[in-house]
């Protein structure tokens, strides 16, 4: 499934780009991926294989979902996190966007103290857990390319790891 690898890789890279410089996430990078992706599978793997790449991509991206819904991502990082379900195995997949969350989570409280809105960090993240939103002015966590810059190393590892080291 080398293909498919580098697929994802692709979109990472594209993905990671346009969320740090332009605050947004081309659904035309992540429908191509995702339609790719798919058949990809199904021609590797078989109909089976791309029915569950498909539901790795719904449950993938659920969390996020409710977060965009209560106002804490953006829909970008939704369709990146239903990407990264349809295009890689379901364990990587939660390895890329966990790790991704916690380097977005860094970077907002090192804003957050720098920019000395702490305080409203915390304020809104109760507020985000309780549903009712969760913005602060003034901070910007591009949470796609954080979520791409992990994907782009944990991809590169397995293909690494696939290959024998001979990429």
């Amino acid at each position: 499934m080398v293909g498919v690898h580098l697929v994802a890789l692709c979109m990472f890279v594209v993905c990671g780009y346009s969320d740090l410089r332009y605050r947004c996430i081309p659904n035309l990078v992540l429908v191509s991926a995702c339609v790719v992706g798919i058949t990809l599978v199904a021609v590797n793997a078989g109909a089976k294989a791309a029915a569950n790449a498909f539901l790795g991509g719904l449950t993938l991206s659920l969390p996020f979902f409710l977060l965009y819904r209560c106002g804490g991502v953006g829909g970008g990082d939704v369709k990146l996190a239903a990407a990264i379900g349809i295009l890689l195995p379901c364990e990587l997949g939660w390895k890329i966007v966990a790790w991704g969350a916690i380097g977005a989570a860094g970077q907002s409280l090192v804003q957050a103290v720098i920019l000395r809105k702490f305080l409203d960090l915390v304020r809104s993240t109760t507020h985000l857990v309780l549903g009712s939103g969760g913005v602060v002015q003034g901070l910007t966590v591009p949470l796609g390319f954080w979520m791409s810059a992990v994907g782009v190393a944990m991809v590169v590892g397995t293909l690494v790891q696939c290959t024998g080291g001979t990429l």
